[in-house]
């Protein structure tokens, strides 16, 4: 029978049937649990699933928050377009890198702005193990209010949402972000 009360067909009977227990790493049989007695067939027993807490919330407002909540998609692309970005730049544009990243704890980088590329370039001159510590600002009213741009910002740059309309109030918030990150953080 199956969870539900329904017979199950002969030969699609699964864990813990009259086929017998499916064997699992650990040696035990997989029905039942750790001191021998069978193993609860209570729905979500065994698994349990929980939601993105931010899963109804647009694509552009879910790309742009602070901190990130993990999704596997847009990290495998983040790993794979972020790297292919900077070594695109890197060998399209010339960089002089004059001295070393500082020691300090925490930094915070302020590109001159003379085109979107800004935040591409500092991340293309540093190197990959530092490169997935950075948090790059970008506006919301610009980055993130349309599902294109806010994934372009997203995957290549690693951009969160910064609201370059209450300018004050945004500064004091990632200044407080900021000095509350661990060690070894950057934000362009």
């Amino acid at each position: 029978m199956s969870a539900a009360g329904a017979p199950v067909p002969a030969g699609a009977a699964g864990p813990g049937s009259a086929d017998g227990p499916i064997d699992h790493p650990g040696g035990g049989a997989a029905d039942h649990a750790t001191d021998g007695a069978p193993a609860s067939r209570e729905p979500g027993a065994a698994f349990r699933y929980d939601p993105l807490p931010d899963i109804d919330m647009p694509l552009p407002a879910r790309l742009g928050q602070f901190p990130r909540q993990p999704d596997i998609a847009t990290d495998v692309a983040r790993a794979v377009a972020g790297p292919i970005a900077a070594a695109f730049i890197r060998s399209q544009f010339r960089f002089e890198v004059v001295g070393s990243v500082p020691d300090v704890p925490r930094l915070a980088l302020m590109p001159n702005h003379q085109s979107h590329l800004d935040a591409l370039a500092v991340l293309s001159i540093l190197p990959a193990r530092l490169r997935r510590r950075v948090t790059v600002l970008a506006a919301r009213d610009y980055f993130f209010e349309r599902p294109a741009p806010a994934l372009t910002a997203s995957v290549l740059w690693g951009a969160v949402a910064f609201d370059r309309r209450s300018r004050l109030s945004e500064l004091r918030r990632w200044t407080r972000i900021l000095h509350d990150t661990p060690d070894g953080w950057f934000l362009v």
